[in-house]
Formats: structure tokens, sequence, C-alpha cells
């Protein structure tokens, strides 16, 4: 469940930091 530690993240100073994060999250969450 790494989208929602993403969402609960605020974005203040996590703008870009959260971007990179995202996208390794959405691979993984990928059905292989």
């Amino acid at each position: 469940m790494g989208a929602v530690w993403i969402r609960t993240i605020p974005q203040e100073g996590a703008g870009t930091s959260v971007l990179p994060i995202f996208r390794i999250d959405a691979s993984a969450r990928r059905p292989s």
C-alpha cells in the first residue's frame, strides 16, 4: 500500500520527492 502512504504525505516540501516514489509504487502494484 505505497500509494496510500504517498497520499498521507503532506504536499508541502515533498512535491518532487513524491513523484519518483509514486512511479515506483505504480510499477510494483502492476499485476505481472
